[in-house]
């Protein structure tokens, strides 16, 4: 959370915790397999194949990266859904995973005008496009999240060029 979060961006971030909290476990249940915490996790789209196949193989957890923002479940649920659809970790991959994601959103009853939706393109498109401008993702994510929705994407990439 950030300071400039409105109480209609932290409704909506809550409810995205419950969507992905599901999308996580009907993706866990649907593979057979979860997720285990490692520093040795894959860091490439090669690694992250050879892993995958072995964890729908022998139905052990796909190892993931941990991640100062919770338990790893997001990073399983993000990094099956580059499996799953065969996108690297490419601006133009991540732009596909992302696209796919917002449409399990909006699948799951919140079109693009909702602020849920606003929020996580926020959080996944903008992300992916402030890589693109400035050569490096935000230091706050939240922060950068938030400026992208109040202020829209090229604002927060203005901003955040300036951090040092």
């Amino acid at each position: 959370m950030c300071d400039l979060e409105t109480p209609a961006i932290r409704q909506a971030r809550r409810n995205l915790g419950r969507f992905l909290q599901a999308s996580i476990e009907k993706r866990r249940r649907d593979l057979g397999f979860g997720w285990q915490l490692t520093n040795e996790a894959p860091r490439t789209y090669a690694e992250l194949r050879h892993a995958f196949q072995a964890s729908q193989l022998h139905r052990h957890p796909l190892p993931v990266r941990p991640l100062a923002t919770g338990d790893g479940g997001f990073l399983f649920w993000h990094d099956t859904t580059h499996a799953m659809l065969n996108h690297d970790f490419t601006p133009e991959g991540e732009t596909a995973v992302a696209r796919h994601q917002l449409l399990q959103l909006q699948m799951a009853g919140y079109p693009p005008t909702s602020m849920e939706h606003r929020v996580l393109t926020a959080d996944s498109l903008s992300h992916i496009h402030c890589g693109i401008q400035i050569g490096r993702y935000p230091r706050d994510s939240a922060t950068f999240s938030t400026r992208a929705v109040l202020q829209g994407t090229d604002q927060a990439i203005a901003l955040e060029a300036q951090r040092p």
